[in-house]
């Protein structure tokens, strides 16, 4: 009898904690939605809960019948090593006060998730005014299979799985900003594997792809063309050359179809990056003020 008391009451206890877990979990990970105006650095979170938590921020974050304006691309529009406060995004919504602006910008990002991202406010109808997307080769430096794509998991297996995550984003948001600044400024002469510039055949039908799905969401859609170091560039063993050749054919694809063009390849100097490609606060400000000029000139 004593011994079917305590069963109970330990199955009980049990119950309660997963309860408490699974609630703090749910509320810490809305507070984190709530803070941050863009997608926490999903990185190193299992390619699998991915596509639940893009969901779950997006569904968050917009509402039905307000129309907004994006930023989407990969590791440099998301502000990769850079408080978010110092991004550009962060600095354009200041400039541009008339804009309703949202970073979906993710670290890693392939052309497939873009194209997620994109059929997620598709079919929940969100309205979207403008369409800033990043371009950069290495969104298309992997090919990845349709059976490979992530797959919704419960959203009990993503809570769990996103107390990782939550512990980063706290962690990297509360470190003293004296250090980061200090720490995170410093030039990494990192190279790239060759192979992440390199053209492939279908990478047209995806860029194709994906930009018809930008066009049928909204009409104004600016495709910026990422700038990348020269110097990390030929410390990679990059021919210039060759790699402007595939800049330009990436660019007639975009002429193609109709969108806003703004090239930035090669328009940085050394200190507005932090390595080949992230960019450092002074890379930041540089790109909020070219953006803003070209959308000026536009306007005009």
């Amino acid at each position: 009898m004593q011994y079917k008391k305590w069963t109970i009451k330990f199955i009980s206890m049990l119950i309660i904690s997963v309860v408490l877990i699974l609630t703090f979990l749910y509320f810490s990970k809305i507070i984190m939605f709530s803070y941050a105006d863009r997608i926490p650095n999903i990185r190193k979170i299992n390619k699998e809960y991915r596509l639940n938590l893009i969901q779950e921020y997006i569904n968050f974050k917009f509402k039905k019948g307000v129309e907004y304006d994006i930023i989407i691309g990969d590791s440099q529009f998301y502000g990769f090593k850079q408080y978010e406060e110092d991004t550009f995004a962060y600095l354009l919504k200041k400039e541009l006060t008339e804009y309703h602006i949202i970073n979906l910008s993710i670290v890693d990002a392939t052309e497939k998730d873009i194209i997620q991202i994109l059929n997620i406010l598709k079919e929940k109808d969100i309205k979207i005014k403008h369409i800033i997307y990043n371009f950069n080769l290495s969104h298309f430096s992997t090919i990845v299979q349709e059976d490979k794509l992530p797959k919704n998991k419960s959203n009990i297996l993503t809570n769990l799985y996103t107390l990782k995550l939550q512990e980063d984003y706290w962690i990297s948001y509360f470190k003293q900003k004296k250090f980061h600044k200090k720490n995170s400024q410093k030039y990494d002469s990192r190279k790239y594997n060759k192979d992440r510039y390199n053209i492939i055949d279908k990478n047209n039908i995806n860029l194709n792809q994906l930009l018809s799905i930008m066009k049928s969401i909204s009409k104004d859609v600016l495709v910026v063309f990422s700038p990348h170091s020269i110097d990390s560039l030929k410390e990679s063993n990059y021919h210039i050359d060759d790699f402007i050749k595939n800049i330009e054919r990436y660019k007639s694809i975009v002429r193609t179809k109709d969108c806003f063009l703004l090239d930035l390849t090669l328009a940085f100097e050394k200190k507005d990056f932090l390595d080949i490609l992230h960019l450092s606060v002074d890379g930041h400000k540089k790109i909020t003020q070219k953006i803003k000029n070209h959308i000026d000139i536009r306007n005009k």
